[in-house]
């Protein structure tokens, strides 16, 4: 993940997920990076950010696929999101509604679905990767989404997520 100021009191915030796993992985995580940097200073849309990386990283033909989320939050409490494959936000214990959208890499012109909300005082706007969803149990379970729509209902807090995922067996990362 990513939190990047964009000035005028925008910040864009990012969180991805990479397929793979070891140094293959992390290396395309860390070009991600400093793309994404790169391009936020060029555009703060969300859904150009997306498109960009996108291309960026389709041209380096990698082999596996990233999934991503783009959010900027603005002073006013407009956030607007979009999503490249990646598992939804919640806002106030729903999940956000979005179309279905491919991650990064799979299609040079895939185009990311962008929505736009206005947040109250209050309001609570929670970004996940699968690690949550996919952690396991000694028997193979899956902490699964009914766990995370029961505690996102209840006002979970990212720590109370992140350790009821831990303790039912989470191995992937956790953001």
């Amino acid at each position: 993940f990513q939190v990047i100021p964009l000035g005028g009191g925008q910040t864009l915030v990012v969180v991805g997920d990479v397929s793979g796993k070891g140094v293959s992985a992390a290396m395309i995580v860390s070009m991600l990076i400093g793309m994404l940097h790169a391009i936020s200073r060029m555009s703060q849309d969300p859904a150009q950010v997306l498109a960009e990386l996108n291309c960026r990283l389709f041209e380096r033909k990698h082999g596996g696929f990233v999934t991503c989320l783009a959010v900027r939050l603005d002073t006013s409490g407009r956030v607007v999101l979009a999503n490249a494959g990646h598992l939804p936000p919640w806002l106030n214990g729903a999940e956000v509604a979005f179309a279905g959208s491919l991650p990064l890499s799979i299609v040079a012109s895939a185009a990311p679905e962008q929505v736009t909300l206005e947040m109250r005082p209050g309001d609570r706007l929670t970004l996940i990767t699968d690690g949550v969803v996919e952690a396991r149990d000694a028997h193979g379970a899956l902490f699964g989404f009914d766990r995370i729509q029961a505690l996102m209902r209840e006002e979970a807090s990212p720590l109370v997520l992140a350790e009821a995922a831990i303790h039912h067996g989470q191995d992937d990362d956790l953001t």
